[in-house]
């Protein structure tokens, strides 16, 4: 017979305990990678901005007048942990934080080894790692689509496809690693399996897509079919944005909100937590806000001082962003 579940308790228990220590030293681990510093809990939140082998992070709290007199400040207080990472990154906590500014240059990129894949024969204008990061997907100006190995010894792709349609976004399932998501010029999301080189199934562009033809990016969410798209009226400016939700299991639009913020932004970028139900939008301009993605109500926003974000992300704990 079976052991019965309740008389595994100690063994659970040995194995709880284990688990924490692991987390402790890969707690202990990161915080030397990048100086995450615990804040006291008795100041309210605020926006953290620090860099790797930077600047300490202060203790008390900051008004604006003290931000525009110390523009190199590191940190401002807050309850929750502030990430630092290399270049400009921001730690952002919802509930009306203040930016503090630093003047260190961004570190530099240091590659340790470089391939070069040669199978394209046109500029290429996309390319995604699957979710495991064992292949990538990359496509071109002459509509050719490859997946292919980031393997040294893997020359040829394992997949080639001459489309009949200009591909303007990719994003890979999160949990279904050979599925890749293409949305298309009309507004369609083709479903593309790459084990079999079949498109599976096809979303029609929902009633009305046409007045937001450009697409932003694409999300693909980590616990669910569901996908995120934003898309704006003009390529130029995302002041005018329609943020969608998809079920691409089911093949329709389950959810749609128009986002007139009036921001004159070059270019929008997002970020899906780990259970889906919270987006992150970073414009050009240093906007940044958290939408809910089942409402799809905005729950809080911040206006950094930097003119150039072009990707935002959360942290692993999600209590914070760095863009």
């Amino acid at each position: 017979m079976a052991v019965p579940r309740i008389m595994l308790f100690d063994r659970d228990r040995q194995e709880k305990d284990a688990l924490r220590r692991k987390v402790a030293v890969y707690e202990e681990h990161l915080r030397g990678e990048t100086r995450i510093t615990a804040m006291p809990a008795a100041t309210p939140p605020a926006l953290v901005e620090d860099h790797i082998g930077g600047v300490p992070a202060a203790t008390g709290p900051r008004t604006p007048a003290a931000v525009d007199a110390a523009p190199a400040a590191g940190a401002a207080s807050g309850d929750g942990p502030g990430a630092a990472s290399g270049g400009d990154d921001v730690c952002a906590d919802a509930a009306e934080p203040d930016v503090i500014q630093t003047d260190e240059p961004p570190g530099l990129l240091k590659i340790s080894q470089e391939d070069i894949f040669l199978e394209h024969n046109a500029g290429v204008s996309l390319a995604r790692f699957s979710a495991t990061g064992s292949v990538i997907a990359s496509y071109d100006e002459e509509s050719v689509l490859k997946v292919w190995s980031p393997d040294a010894g893997t020359t040829a792709p394992k997949l080639k496809n001459e489309l009949d349609y200009t591909v303007s976004a990719m994003a890979w399932d999160r949990r279904h690693t050979h599925l890749l998501y293409l949305y298309d010029e009309d507004g369609c999301i083709r479903t593309l399996n790459t084990n079999t080189n079949l498109m599976s199934r096809q979303t029609p562009p929902p009633p009305g897509s046409r007045r937001h033809p450009w697409i932003q990016c694409m999300l693909a969410s980590p616990a669910s079919s569901a996908l995120v798209t934003v898309c704006s009226a003009k390529p130029e400016s995302t002041a005018d944005a329609m943020v969608r939700v998809w079920d691409a299991g089911a093949g329709k639009e389950v959810a749609a909100r128009r986002l007139a913020s009036g921001v004159e932004s070059q270019g929008v970028s997002a970020a899906i937590n780990h259970n889906s139900n919270l987006v992150a939008l970073a414009h050009s301009t240093g906007a940044v806000s958290l939408i809910d993605a089942r409402s799809l109500e905005t729950v809080g926003s911040v206006k950094t001082r930097r003119r150039d974000l072009c990707a935002i992300e959360f942290s692993l704990d999600e209590d914070s962003l760095m863009v």
